[in-house]
């Protein structure tokens, strides 16, 4: 007898397609393609059109009204980086970034200069030298009216930054004895020195990655109030913010890149509900949305024009689900988590979010992957659970086996456990259910318990694994994948620790890993031993896996699809300022 959850995501699917059907007339996956007429810009291949590079018809000028869910709870990216790092992503400098791509050379995680314009590490690893970019210059407004950057903003930055950012103890040594720098200097009018307590293999993308340090103007102390207000020397600024209405950012005439941005401004426009930005792409008052896979076909059928590419797989797990490090707790039996992990059907999951099976149906065909404890997107480091050269013996944890699972868990004397998952309320709550059913017809007593902000924050999100059952915490990763093991993995690393004492094996291993200067022998050990280890212990589960993103736009937005940003990185300064306005596109 098929499951209740398979039946019914089976029911959902059909229910859909026959929607789809009916609105299409009925036209077969070929008829849909015909009547789709196979994309805007570019060429196709079915549905999915064909990213361009159109660089070199490229205009200055336009508008891009695009979105954003909710209010900043502050611009001040240095005090509260979860708050303000979308802001600072388009007005902030950063010391680096990371190099944009395209589809016929992905982003590779190489860096570039951004506030700086060279450095150099010594060869044991124990200072880093950089040099202010010479044409580094803040934005034509008040109070900082076009002036160069200058080294004592970015002393300024960084005294500030280590005193009050939530993620200095990331950078500051004298805050965790983990963390590589031990200080700062400026000696002369371009010179930036920071001494390292050890070699980091990771310190240079600590400097990329926006969550982190980056530079504010000096009359952030007295001339203005950044968490109002915010000025940078990146490519963008903020002209004008409506709250619960809009943010609104011009291109940065001073900023160091020759003719870019070309856009003259971005428009985002608070619209905190899926549907309204969905109707809003319909009709072009919005130029891209993440679309969700289920109304793809659908949005395309009826707006035959819009693109769609294919992006990247995530470097984000989109979910972890942490279990209780509580004394007595029965998750600290590795058997219990080894046969929950078990009971999931992966590619039911997968299917059940992603929409793989309704797409293919529709003309659109998808590979998907199965997360292993790392993300799908970490090319160089992940392995699909899946396959024959996945490291070890734990490969058979990620299985649909749920007659042995049931043994583990009656071995385990767990066979009927009873416990909570916790998450946000309104976060991946699709995930949440998903996930608790395929545990209950398991035997497992699930009750889910969404959150509101505090307390989720409280008792999962910075909780160490202290809540009484399971909680699920969001993942959206990070460029490089010390990310998860800085912030999730490592115990007491980070105040968001899933854990309150170190994994054996795991911990001594990830230190390794950032002691290692080799980018190859460090890639071995975390592609080999670490997703080894993971795998046996099964600490954690992420959500089963992924398919592709993919991207939805009208044809006029240029170069969107071919320009992109680093999964992990920051496409407000890596790929936006390469987007333009065609409007000859527009008017056809």
């Amino acid at each position: 007898m098929a499951s209740y959850w398979s039946s019914s995501l089976i029911s959902q699917r059909l229910t859909r397609r026959r929607a789809l059907q009916t609105s299409a007339a009925g036209l077969s996956a070929a008829a849909l393609l015909a009547a789709c007429g196979g994309g805007g810009s570019g060429g196709s291949t079915g549905l999915l059109s064909t990213p361009v590079d159109t660089t070199k018809q490229a205009v200055p000028g336009g508008v891009w009204p695009f979105w954003v869910n909710e209010n900043p709870l502050s611009f001040d990216h240095l005090s509260t980086a979860r708050a303000g790092n979308t802001q600072a992503s388009f007005v902030n400098s950063r010391l680096l970034k990371y190099t944009s791509g395209t589809p016929d050379k992905a982003p590779d995680g190489s860096l570039e200069g951004d506030g700086a314009e060279t450095w150099e590490l010594s060869p044991d690893g124990s200072q880093l030298t950089m040099k202010l970019r010479g044409n580094l210059k803040f934005e034509p407004q008040a109070p900082v009216n076009g002036r160069a950057v200058e080294v004592s903003d970015v002393k300024w930055s960084w005294d500030r930054f280590t005193a009050v950012s939530a993620t200095r103890a990331d950078f500051s040594n004298a805050l965790n004895p983990d963390a590589p720098i031990t200080s700062f200097s400026t000696p002369d009018a371009r010179t930036m020195v920071f001494k390292l307590a050890f070699p980091l293999a990771t310190i240079l993308t600590l400097f990329g990655f926006n969550r982190g340090f980056v530079i504010q103007p000096i009359e952030a102390e007295s001339k203005y109030d950044p968490r109002s207000q915010i000025h940078g020397s990146g490519p963008w600024m903020v002209t004008n913010y409506v709250a619960s209405s809009r943010i609104e950012f011009k291109k940065n005439p001073n900023w160091y890149m020759p003719n870019r941005p070309y856009l003259d401004g971005i428009e985002r426009v608070v619209l905190p509900e899926y549907a309204q930005r969905l109707s809003q792409l319909r009709v072009g008052n919005l130029w891209t949305v993440d679309v969700q896979p289920d109304d793809v076909l659908t949005l395309k059928h009826d707006v035959p024009a819009l693109n769609v590419f294919q992006g990247d797989y995530g470097v984000g797990l989109g979910s972890i689900f942490g279990f209780s490090q509580r004394p007595g707790s029965p998750f600290l039996d590795e058997r219990v988590r080894r046969g929950m992990s078990m009971l999931l059907d992966r590619d039911l999951a997968i299917d059940a979010v992603y929409n793989v099976s309704g797409l293919a149906k529709g003309g659109i065909d998808v590979n998907t992957r199965w997360n292993s404890h790392f993300a799908a997107g970490y090319n160089t480091f992940w392995t699909d659970p899946r396959a024959k050269d996945f490291p070890g013996e734990g490969a058979k944890n990620f299985k649909y086996d749920p007659a042995e699972a049931k043994k583990l868990l009656k071995a385990a004397g767990a066979e009927n456990l009873s416990f909570p998952l916790e998450f946000r309320a309104t976060d991946r709550v699709k995930h949440n259910e998903i996930i608790a059913q395929m545990w209950q017809e398991g035997g497992l007593k699930v009750t889910l318990g969404p959150l509101d902000q505090d307390p989720y924050i409280d008792k999962c999100h910075a909780g160490n694994g202290k809540q009484e059952g399971m909680c699920n915490v969001s993942d959206a990763g990070g460029a490089d994948i010390d990310t998860i093991f800085s912030t999730r993995v490592r115990a007491a690393a980070s105040i968001y620790s899933l854990f309150l004492q170190p994994l054996p094996k795991v911990d001594d291993l990830i230190k390794q890993t950032r002691r290692e200067l080799d980018p190859e022998k460090r890639a071995r050990i975390i592609k080999q031993d670490i997703q080894r280890e993971l795998a046996i212990q099964m600490p954690y589960i992420g959500f089963p896996g992924q398919a592709p993103n993919l991207d939805v736009a009208w044809p006029w937005l240029g170069n969107f699809g071919y320009v992109k940003a680093l999964p992990g990185g920051f496409p407000e300064t890596e790929a936006f300022p390469h987007y333009w306005y065609d409007a000859s596109k527009r008017k056809a």
